[in-house]
This record gives C-alpha cells, structure tokens and sequence, in this order.
C-alpha cells in the first residue's frame, strides 16, 4: 500500500519540460571542465583502450578484457574513436559517450514514477545532486569513468520505480549494459532480488534475472582476477579487503568531509592522515563519526517510512564497501583528498538521494532537517563546482600531438594526466 501511495501521480511534469531538464543537465555538466574539449584522452582511455583499438580489429577490441574484466562502455569509446573519426578528432569521441552515459541518471530521475521526483523542486534538486558532487571530476566526461555512472543507474532502477514501457525497455538495456561494463553492478544483483521477494513482484523478478543474466556472462567469460593491475604497468594489486578502521576514516573523508566542507577544507584537515596510516596511527574520531552519521541516515530512513531511501542507502553501502574493499593498489592513498573518487561517486550520490523522499514528502523535524542538510551540501557543491585541480583540467593538446606523431611515427602522443602516452607504432 504504501509504494502505491509513493508512486500516485502528482504534479505531473510535461514532456517537453523533462526533456528541457535533460538538456540544461548535459550543458551543466559538459560546461564543468571546459578544457576537455580541447581535445583530451584520459589515462587507460587512450593508453589501453584506444591503443587496443588502433592495433586490433573492432570485435576483439570490443570484447578485449582489462584489468580482469570487460568494461564494454570503454572498449565502446576506443572502438568508436578508432573507426568513426579521424584520429585527430578521436578523442572527441570518448568524451561525447562520456557525456551521454553521464546523463542516463538524469534520465532515470526524470523518468522515475516516484511522487517526490514528480514535485519540480525534487526532480531539480536531485538533478543538481549528481551534476554537481564535489570531488569527482576524475570520472568526468570520459569512457573509463562511464562504468560509475552505471553504477549508478543500476542503483536507481533497483531504488525507484519507471514509468511506461519504453522506459523498462531503457532501463533493461542499462542493467545489460552496467553488467558487461565492469564488475560493480554484480553486488547489486542479490539487492534486485531481495526486493522482488519482499515485493513479490514479477517486474523486479524479471529485473533480476537480466542484471544476473549480464553479470553471470561477466564473470564467466571475461573476468579473470590474475590480470588486475595497476595503470597498465603491470604492478600487482593487492588482496582483496581492507582494514576496518582506514575503511572508516576513508568514508569520512569521502562521504563526510568532502561533501559538506569542500575540497580545500578537505585537503587541509587530511594533508596528514596517509602519513598517519603508514605508521599505524590512524584515529579512531573519524570512524566513530562516520559510524554515528551512516546509523543516523538510516533512522531518518527508518523513520519515514520512504521505501525509496532505504533502497538508495543499501545500495550506496554495498558500493562502497565492494568499491573499498576491491581497489587498486594500496588503499591507504585513498586517504589523500582527491585520490580514488571513483569509488565514492556513486555511494555518495545514493546517499544524498536518500534524504529527498523525506525532505519532499515527510512533514515535522525530518522534513526540516533534511531540506537544511540538503540545502548546504548544494551550496558547497555549486561554489566549488569550477574549481577542478589542475591533474583533471589542464594536458596536452590531442591534436598537436598527433601533428608530432605524423612526423615522427615512433613517437607515442601524450595524453592526460601526465606521462600517459598511446601507442600507435605500427
């Protein structure tokens, strides 16, 4: 009864309005680092997947399998960027799939049947929320950093509720798409079926069986986990696992100090933290915190009673928990502010999420307390918006650097961040 009663139709938006909403959100986020369209390929994206592109014919490049497991939206880039465009203009290519990948959340927002998204200032106010997360230009506009925001789509779907049947026909393809695009969607599968059992509903049934459909052939087929490396140079990564009390102290810098203080307040409060871990003494403050606020975001759930927020808080503890517990290299980088924003995008993007179905649809404290909550966290997010660190928004110009490599075919063009090059010797 109570899904129904979230799902009534109210204040319904028009068309033309959502569509005009979906615009103003890929100018949002097209705008963010305006020297991308310069011409940048970013890291593997030109290293490994667009080299793989140049040397390899396009079915293998597109099955090609990297770091133990098929990122299908990246192989997708470097295949495109290869055959679609002069190589001058390639890196153009990734970055446009980039952005278009980076809408689907918006899509599934304004398309959701949910009540607090069909209120103007909900949709537009979880709108602002994934366009404008501080701390997460390294997945901006590029291929290799789409499996994110997949992840985030996949997270949505399970949490809301689509409207009409061209929209299950979308989001069935962005279960597929997520599964054959890197590993993440995988620990969302069980989440899928948890709710079709609770529900008993043969939609989220038939949800489920796609998402594990296109998981299943990941991890079968493509992942292999000997061949997880570090930025292609062939450096073993660790085990899997994490100790408990740097997991904290990472998701409170992420999820916590980044969010409602900025990146440079963030930086300056860290600056000493990975120094702290490397000689074990990492403070126990951060976590006690960190635990105290996720439990405190679960009541508000809880106390809702909004089916939507606990679905989009479980689904941002299990990303960030498999996202922490499975990265590259030595975690304890993950403490210096600006490293590893992949893995906190999308949990902190749900997170936040988590608090519109109260703020737009609970009324007393809850309703209050949330919409202040939200309110700050857009107005650090907004006035930090442009301020991107130099790694994200300054390298070599593509082009140029294809004018060298015509010149001299041994040469390898740069690409961003610094000391990435493409191969394209033949």
């Amino acid at each position: 009864m109570e899904v129904a009663q979230e799902n009534g139709p109210v204040n319904l938006l028009s068309p033309s309005e959502k569509m005009a909403y979906l615009f103003a959100f890929a100018i949002l986020v097209a705008s963010r680092i305006p020297s991308i369209w310069q011409g940048r390929f970013w890291a593997e994206e030109g290293t490994i997947f667009f080299s793989h592109s140049w040397h390899a014919n396009w079915y293998q490049a597109l099955i090609f399998s990297y770091g133990g497991y098929l990122n299908l939206s990246a192989n997708l880039g470097g295949v495109l960027a290869r055959y679609l465009v002069p190589i001058e203009k390639a890196c153009y290519v990734t970055s446009i799939l980039g952005l278009v990948i980076q809408t689907f959340p918006a899509v599934i927002l304004c398309y959701s049947s949910a009540r607090w998204l069909r209120q103007r200032s909900g949709l537009l106010v979880s709108l602002l929320i994934v366009a404008t997360l501080p701390m997460s230009q390294e997945i901006w506009l590029s291929s290799i950093g789409s499996q994110c925001h997949l992840n985030l789509c996949v997270a949505l779907i399970l949490a809301l509720n689509m409207s009409g049947a061209r929209m299950r026909l979308f989001e069935y393809g962005i279960l597929v798409f997520a599964g054959l695009s890197g590993p993440g969607a995988v620990f969302l599968a069980p989440l899928f079926f948890l709710r079709a059992g609770i529900e008993k509903s043969k939609a989220r049934l038939v949800q489920s069986i796609i998402l594990t459909s296109a998981c299943a052939l990941q991890f079968l087929v493509f992942y292999h986990p000997h061949e997880r490396v570090v930025n292609g140079l062939g450096k073993s990564a660790q085990p899997v696992g994490i100790d408990p009390l740097l997991f904290l102290n990472i998701c409170f810098e992420k999820h916590i100090l980044g969010p409602f203080l900025g990146m440079q307040r963030t930086e300056a409060l860290t600056r000493n933290w990975w120094d702290a871990a490397m000689h074990g003494r990492l403070s126990v403050v951060p976590a006690l915190v960190t635990i105290i606020v996720f439990l405190y975001l679960c009541y508000i759930a809880w106390r809702s009673k909004k089916i939507e927020s606990r679905w989009l808080i479980t689904a941002g503890a299990v990303l960030c928990l498999v996202a922490n517990v499975g990265a590259l290299g030595d975690r304890m980088f993950l403490l210096i502010a600006g490293t590893g924003e992949r893995y906190a995008f999308a949990p902190q993007v749900l997170f936040e999420l988590s608090l519109l179905p109260v703020a737009f649809g609970s009324s007393g404290w809850l309703k209050r307390i949330t919409r202040v909550t939200l309110c700050w966290l857009l107005v650090v997010a907004v006035g930090e918006f442009y301020s991107t660190p130099a790694v994200f928004s300054e390298g070599p110009s593509w082009s140029s650097e294809i004018d060298v490599w015509r010149h001299n075919p041994n040469y390898r063009p740069r690409i961003w961040p610094p000391f990435w090059t493409v191969d394209l010797a033949k």
